[in-house]
């Protein structure tokens, strides 16, 4: 050990100095034991002079070792610059763990990466938890796509129970329960439960045959666990596991989760891997962040299993807070489903970095498969011991994990070169703040902004119904109507839109005439294709400028519907020129919700009108059925007391209104509040 230390001592005093000093190692092995400790004593006091106070010393990496296409920074030798620290793109795929506490320069180190993979067109992922890398569009040339999961902003939806393709529905039931379990922290019971009911669901919805019309949803595993629990002996499932099943599932299917989570036509994943994508997960709570991580890197490993090509940079996953997901645990744990993710997505091209506050608190397995670590400064004795551990730091080293200062980290190579050494990076100036949620949403051009608003005022002057100053009931246009983004050259070329378009397109736009409210997995089966096909064709039309898709909030989760932009009139118009194509300035979400509730109505066995004409007024629904009842559809934009008021002088027996989201429905209470005595609803 005495050795080691004097040859340290020698390095140390050459590079301080510039003189080599390997003498003194030979003079040691000659001496004598007493001369041995003052040859020692006299090293660490040269040492000492020669150095600034407080200045941090690791041998610096050779030059000749330090090779790649990322610049991240500087060695550090005495607080003097050695030369350039780079890191290859192939060291990536090996995995990357950035550790240090808050405000040490860890973000810093993902931008400085992030910044470098953009012009080198290599794809990424950021699962973000506190919003920090939306800045990066204010000084990024590239594209970045920013995702607010939970929020209407940029919305995300993932269903969990769907298997990307090529994975066995058995393979990813058991898989998926683990993820889920993982993320609740429940146990073997509740597991046993969740996958009796996913076994059912998939069988129910013909996912074992290979003939799903609709996938099922957590909603729908909910529903037949609380069936389930009905049927079965008390002596059959344990109380606290009914208890922590119910109480799982009904936090998936609750909220901004529930809205990600159950839906029928996901985000598609596939389509994100080709993208520089950020996505925010803030607004989730902690653990249903984790289930979207665990769920999408879970998707990615078995969605690459499918791919010939193998150890081939594809695509890099940064993971904030990462100890959320790779937690650490107790030494005889069995391996854990991510453990494996970890070990044999590498192979598949997926690099993955790790940063995190507390390495005392992070999975050991995740450390020990990668092969890059950055350790900023530490404040915890757990974790300075945890990270000396795997930086191979020595007693006399580990001080220097308390000491660095911001924007300092030490680094430890797996391959290249076996010892810690210290690097200082550069700041990136990132504007913090400067990116608002108004600047993810989609942007429209100015001068088309500008052109179909004035359309849409000339069609609200020739509206005698508004010219009469009452309120339309339920039909004032949302804030984008009638704003769409049309490519320039197709606005006078219709023709040649027609010629792109196949007979699916022409039979998918026919169908939006006949069909205006369709949801897309009606309009599939209606046509006969499958969801990957129709999606193809949805997606050419909305690219074409001829569509544009709403979401509307259903029970079930979220659902698009497609309605004509200016552009789609036209061609539809061409394309079909026996049928009356209107304009409208009533919003999908106000259409589809008066359709649903007519044609439930009507079933019902009610006389029905919709926009019934009322003195120079109009009632959304008109119904009988003994007496008389006006319906109005309230999504929030409409005048309520108006419509309540000319509900009551048309003398309705009955006023029913339907709220569709929370704003219309504090607007509805108010209005009614206001009006007590009247015959609402």
């Amino acid at each position: 050990m005495t050795l080691d230390r004097i040859e340290e001592l020698c390095r140390q005093l050459t590079h301080l100095t510039g003189q080599p000093h390997d003498q003194y190692v030979r003079l040691w092995l000659v001496s004598a034991s007493k001369d041995r400790d003052e040859l020692l004593s006299m090293l660490e006091l040269k040492c000492r002079r020669l150095s600034k106070p407080g200045s941090l010393w690791l041998e610096p990496i050779p030059r000749e070792v330090v090779a790649g296409e990322l610049v991240l920074g500087d060695v550090l030798a005495h607080e003097k610059t050695v030369h350039p620290f780079r890191l290859s793109l192939q060291a990536l795929l090996r995995h990357v763990t950035i550790f240090g506490q808050t405000g040490v320069g860890k973000t810093n180190l993902g931008y400085l990466i992030l910044h470098q993979l953009l012009p080198a067109k290599v794809p990424f992922l950021v699962c973000d938890w506190k919003r920090n890398y939306r800045d990066l569009l204010s000084m990024e040339q590239h594209p970045i796509e920013v995702i607010t999961v939970g929020r209407a902003v940029r919305p995300f939806q993932l269903n969990p129970l769907i298997p990307p393709r090529g994975t066995s529905p058995e393979t990813w039931l058991k898989k998926i329960t683990e993820i889920i379990a993982r993320a609740y922290y429940v146990g073997e019971g509740v597991m046993s439960i969740l996958h009796r009911g996913l076994d059912a669901i998939y069988a129910d919805y013909g996912v074992y045959a290979g003939k799903v019309e609709r996938w099922p949803t957590m909603d729908d595993l909910r529903a037949w666990i609380d069936d389930y629990v009905h049927r079965a002996s008390s002596k059959e499932l344990k109380p606290q596991w009914i208890a922590s099943t119910q109480r799982t599932l009904q936090s998936l299917c609750y909220g901004d989760i529930g809205r990600v989570l159950n839906v029928d036509t996901p985000t598609p994943v596939q389509e994100l891997l080709s993208k520089a994508v950020i996505l925010e997960l803030d607004a989730l709570a902690e653990q249903e962040k984790t289930l979207i991580i665990e769920t999408l890197l879970l998707w990615i490993h078995h969605f690459r299993l499918q791919e010939p090509d193998r150890e081939r940079l594809k695509h890099v996953i940064l993971i904030e807070e990462a100890h959320h997901v790779l937690r650490r645990e107790e030494a005889h744990a069995k391996e854990t489903i991510l453990d494996v993710v970890l070990r044999e997505i590498r192979e598949l091209g997926e690099a993955i970095i790790m940063c995190d506050q507390n390495p005392a608190q992070f999975s050991q397995n995740a450390i020990g498969n990668s092969a890059t670590s950055f350790v900023f400064a530490l404040k915890n004795k757990q974790d300075v011991q945890s990270a000396a551990g795997f930086l191979l730091l020595n007693e006399d080293q580990r001080d220097i994990l308390h000491e660095l200062p911001v924007g300092t980290c030490v680094v430890k190579m797996q391959d290249a070169y076996r010892k810690p050494f210290l690097i200082r990076l550069p700041h990136v100036r990132v504007p913090k703040g400067s990116i608002r949620d108004d600047d993810l949403r989609p942007q429209k051009a100015v001068a088309e902004q500008a052109n179909d608003l004035l359309t849409a005022l000339d069609d609200l002057k020739r509206s005698t119904e508004v010219l009469g100053c009452s309120a339309r009931s339920g039909v004032v246009p949302p804030d984008n109507a009638g704003i769409e983004v049309v490519p320039a050259e197709d606005k006078s070329q219709p023709e040649k839109i027609v010629s792109q378009l196949d007979d699916l397109a022409v039979r998918f736009l026919r169908d939006m005439l006949d069909h205006p409210v369709a949801g897309t997995r009606e309009r599939y089966a209606r046509l006969g294709v499958s969801s990957r096909k129709g999606n193809a064709t949805k997606d050419l039309l909305e690219r074409l400028g001829l569509i544009v898709l709403t979401a509307v909030n259903t029970r079930r989760g979220q659902m698009k519907l497609a309605d004509y932009s200016t552009l789609g009139r036209t061609v539809a118009q061409q394309l079909f020129p026996q049928a009356r194509i209107r304009r409208t300035i009533e919003s999908m979400e106000h259409r589809y919700w008066k359709e649903r509730v007519a044609t439930a109505l009507e079933d019902a066995g009610l006389y029905v009108e919709r926009e019934k004409k009322l003195n120079g007024d109009r009632v959304d629904i008109h119904a009988e059925n003994g007496g008389t009842t006006a319906i109005e559809i309230e999504t929030g934009k409409s005048n309520v007391r108006n419509n309540l008021r000319k509900n009551l002088e048309q003398g309705y027996d009955r006023i029913v209104f339907v709220p569709t989201n929370e704003k219309a429905r504090r607007k509805v209470k108010q209005a009614l509040k206001d009006h007590q005595g009247s015959p609402y609803e």
